[in-house]
């Protein structure tokens, strides 16, 4: 396994930044997901590390080494695609044993491997089957045994599992972060999906517009987002934001918007320079028929998931989120809505 440092990594595609003069360090043996919206770098980032794109400046580091301009086979990297990559008139044996095609392994270690990776994924009775004959997970599978046997110090993933059905990727999940636990192999994780996000990897780095906005634990990123962009990027359903301003009436901060039927006065220890949004999560905001309520708005939309149900309401420029255990009201009435001041975000 390998440590990996980016420092001051950028790539220009024209004269657009794709990757915008970005640090980063992981660790050796950890599952760094890189998490984003599209066209935010994340791929552009994976792609140099792996020396598929050349940067236009800065330097990538494995084990402290410079590897920048090294080419890509000399970096003992593994990639797994979103497109599961296998030769279609190849077994998956045969396209497993394809990544050692070029090595000095002699065929009994080959064999070996090919064993070992195959029982770690599960695939042993797929291996005389073509790509063609095999499911989209089990694609995915047999890609992953093909980066498996190459003993890599690095796997970089690049969304393996977009294109899976949803049940799928959630067994799939738990499939991979075991896997990576097991080999103890240094990972980077390309992901949309903050909820994969948050279940697999040790770190989340958020990127937006070719840098990483903040990094740090899945606990660490949810409930202390250093910018709006990771508040509302993070969690399902969203952060809720309320526009308004910081008002100081009587030594007591306030904040105030149009939204709001009140003024929600403020704890000290808040960070209230340059505010302009409050923000709450929606199992932070509830239901309530008393009259000391903070929003009275206009139901946009009810969305039942069985166990929870998401109350989407209007408030003339958000959306406002609530989580509710049971609902009976319809959309286009009006709700009283009382906001938790101990979960309140500033930005």
């Amino acid at each position: 396994m390998a440590s990996i440092k980016l420092k001051n990594l950028t790539k220009k595609f024209g004269d657009i930044f794709a990757v915008n003069n970005q640090n980063l360090n992981v660790n050796k043996g950890e599952f760094l997901v890189l998490l984003g919206p599209s066209g935010c770098g994340k791929t552009t980032t994976l792609n140099c590390i792996a020396g598929l794109e050349m940067p236009t400046s800065g330097n990538i580091l494995f084990n402290d080494i410079d590897v920048t301009t090294s080419p890509p086979h000399s970096r003992n990297i593994a990639m797994v695609f979103q497109s599961a990559l296998l030769y279609p008139h190849l077994s998956c044996e045969q396209n497993i044993l394809m990544s050692l095609h070029k090595t000095s392994i002699d065929k009994s270690e080959k064999n070996k491997r090919v064993i070992e990776a195959s029982e770690m994924l599960n695939i042993n009775d797929l291996l005389d089957k073509k790509p063609h004959e095999l499911s989209g997970g089990e694609r995915q599978r047999v890609a992953t045994a093909k980066a498996i046997v190459r003993q890599p110090d690095v796997f970089l993933l690049d969304e393996p599992m977009a294109a899976l059905d949803a049940a799928l990727r959630q067994t799939l999940r738990s499939e991979l972060v075991n896997l990576q636990k097991k080999l103890n192999t240094t990972t980077i994780y390309v992901t949309h999906d903050q909820v994969e996000a948050m279940t697999m990897g040790d770190r989340i780095a958020v990127m937006n517009q070719g840098k990483v906005e903040q990094i740090g634990t899945p606990i660490e990123i949810y409930k202390n987002p250093q910018s709006k962009f990771v508040a509302g990027f993070i969690g399902s359903p969203p952060m809720n934001f309320i526009k308004g301003k910081i008002i100081v009436e009587n030594n007591k901060s306030f904040f105030d918007s149009k939204s709001l039927k009140q003024k929600v006065e403020l704890n000290n220890s808040l960070n209230k320079s340059n505010v302009n949004y409050l923000s709450f999560r929606p199992q932070n905001i509830y239901l309530t028929n008393d009259q000391d309520y903070d929003l009275e708005l206009k139901i946009f939309g009810i969305e039942n998931l069985g166990k929870e149900i998401v109350i989407i309401c209007d408030d003339g420029e958000n959306k406002i989120r609530v989580i509710a255990e049971t609902f009976s009201s319809q959309i286009n009435d009006l709700v009283r809505l009382k906001i938790d001041r101990e979960n309140i975000l500033l930005f």
